[in-house]
């Protein structure tokens, strides 16, 4: 087994747990304290992935998953075939991968630590395996371990856009997952039913292929229009959905972007929270050029869903409306329409309106039965009422934030 001679997966070198594995063949240094290094590494990685059993093998399993690299993208794009060269490339490094992946430890180390690398790992916390993910494992050979990364990359992807539902475009221009962010589902979101139906039945034609809308959701907030879009990436993981929020100052960086998602087997909605503009701000543009209109065409797969209160994006003033003279655009009618252009480009705009008295209540009631709070509903509704009154108004932000206020008087009680 040469590590040298990867070439598709040869990223997985510079990890630090292969590259501490490495020293113990390749350094003359004290071999006790090579394999504690190693073995240290490994322990972190372990603990962070909620890996058990055979932690090298999985963790090795786990680097070739996510490698983003032209064999596992083409993959994911369902353009591999087992006649083209890159396949080949991929199945000579899969020998190595194999061997990596069995290697057996009783050649180098001796004692306690022997036991923890083989099958006796217990984390703190573990996960649990899918049984792709086994199948890929327990390979019998190179040509079995390829076979079953190839249905790997099909249905998942790789790399970051493919483990994470999430994403976001970090400071150093790359899309990365992001690990914990606020999971919800559809049935969380109380009322809204007619919201929800034109969100979802807009989403499954874009994961069809059909035409689909880039959505502009408005309304009061606190009214669960962002909760929407989380939703979707629970509801669509496994049908190649992933989320991409961006802020409005990344816009600036859309083309490269755009340029990055064009290039991957999912499908994305690119997420843009609270978007508005004041009128001295004019990265706006790009947006509308993407969205109709530029030469640049938007990829297939990718759609804009954005959320703002206000319903044109854009402030507007009474002076759009009045005639002036001074200091005004000649034309006041082209500054109007410059301010409508943005919000007329989304194809389908979904308005949230504020809950009922009702509908807040019903809000109220299915999260204490979520976080199992034993209140009498009768006390439980009068709070709540109270709450609004004295704090933000009707929305499912307030009922949200009355049962965490239950929740800390329950714990400071206990």
């Amino acid at each position: 087994m040469d590590l040298n001679s990867l070439i598709i997966y040869r990223n997985i070198l510079n990890d630090d747990v292969i590259s501490a594995f490495c020293k113990i063949f390749e350094s003359d240094a004290n071999p006790y304290f090579l394999e504690a290094d190693f073995f240290g590494k490994l322990i972190k990685k372990a603990e962070s992935l909620k890996l058990d059993g055979n932690i090298f093998a999985k963790y090795v399993l786990h680097l070739v998953l996510n490698d983003e690299n032209p064999f596992s993208i083409a993959c994911e794009c369902k353009k591999i075939t087992t006649h083209k060269s890159l396949y080949k490339l991929a199945l000579n490094d899969a020998q190595i991968i194999y061997e990596l992946i069995n290697f057996d430890f009783d050649k180098i180390l001796k004692g306690n630590i022997l036991q923890f690398l083989n099958v006796n790992y217990l984390p703190i916390e573990a996960q649990l395996s899918s049984q792709l993910f086994s199948d890929i494992l327990y390979s019998r050979n190179a040509h079995e371990l390829q076979k079953f990364l190839v249905e790997y990359y099909l249905e998942f992807g790789c790399g970051q856009i493919g483990a994470n539902k999430m994403l976001k475009y970090s400071a150093d221009k790359k899309i990365v997952g992001i690990k914990n962010y606020d999971e919800i589902k559809f049935d969380d979101i109380v009322a809204y039913k007619y919201q929800k139906e034109q969100i979802i039945n807009n989403t499954k034609a874009f994961l069809l292929g059909a035409d689909a809308h880039n959505m502009l959701l408005v309304g009061s907030r606190g009214t669960g229009k962002s909760s929407c879009v989380k939703a979707l990436a629970d509801m669509f993981f496994n049908d190649g959905l992933r989320i991409l929020e961006l802020s409005k100052d990344q816009l600036n960086d859309i083309f490269e972007i755009l340029n990055i998602l064009d290039n991957r087997g999912q499908k994305f909605i690119i997420f843009l929270d609270d978007l508005s503009y004041e009128q001295f701000e004019t990265s706006y543009k790009y947006l509308k050029s993407i969205l109709e209109g530029g030469i640049e065409k938007k990829p297939k797969n990718v759609l804009f869903y954005a959320t703002s209160n206000r319903r044109h994006i854009l402030s507007e003033k009474w002076s759009d409306k009045n005639i002036q003279y001074e200091d005004e655009e000649l034309h006041g009618t082209d500054s109007v329409n410059e301010k409508l252009s943005l919000s007329d480009r989304f194809g389908l705009t979904i308005t949230f309106g504020k809950p009922t008295p009702d509908e807040y209540i019903e809000m109220v009631l299915k999260m204490a039965e979520k976080e199992n709070l034993n209140l009498p509903e009768h006390e439980l509704v009068k709070r709540a009422r109270e709450w609004e009154l004295n704090q933000k108004g009707l929305s499912g932000r307030t009922a949200r934030q009355f049962i965490n206020q239950i929740i800390l008087e329950r714990n400071l009680e206990n």
